[in-house]
């Protein structure tokens, strides 16, 4: 078995905490500025492509969509069990400008593994892809006697 080792930088990474993922993106590179038809995202699922100009005019309606529900408040968790696809990235980035917080799981965890996870973030609601929806409704069912 091969020996494992941990190496250790002393490189110091700052990290704005009063920013989103997009305003980070775009003040990594601020040389440069970042056109609205640039590609950020395309799948194989879907067959859809998003670029920047799309993803903030979708995730901007969903976020209004989200900080409108009657029972919204800042800092609402939400899962999202959903693969890595358009559809992903943008309900990631509308739950965050929305000002609530993302709960990734992984969509091909086995019903008892996605309890746990929900158990441990505890998400007011939960994006769900379709085809393992039987899972994710047996998964609540465990979760909720966790």
């Amino acid at each position: 078995m091969p020996a494992m080792r941990v190496y250790k930088s002393d490189i110091k990474v700052m990290i704005p905490k009063d920013l989103n993922l997009t305003e980070l993106l775009h003040q990594s590179a601020p040389d440069r500025q970042i056109p609205a038809s640039h590609l950020i995202c395309k799948d194989n699922l879907t067959n859809r492509s998003i670029t920047i100009g799309e993803l903030r005019d979708r995730a901007g309606r969903l976020a209004h969509g989200l900080k409108r529900l009657p029972s919204a408040a800042e800092n609402d968790r939400f899962a999202l069990i959903l693969p890595n696809c358009v559809e992903f990235v943008e309900l990631y980035h509308a739950i965050l400008w929305a000002g609530g917080v993302v709960c990734p799981i992984n969509h091909q965890l086995k019903p008892a593994e996605i309890a746990h996870a929900l158990a441990i973030s505890r998400p007011k609601s939960i994006f769900a892809y379709e085809p393992v929806l039987q899972n994710i409704k047996e998964a609540v069912k465990v979760a909720r006697r966790i």
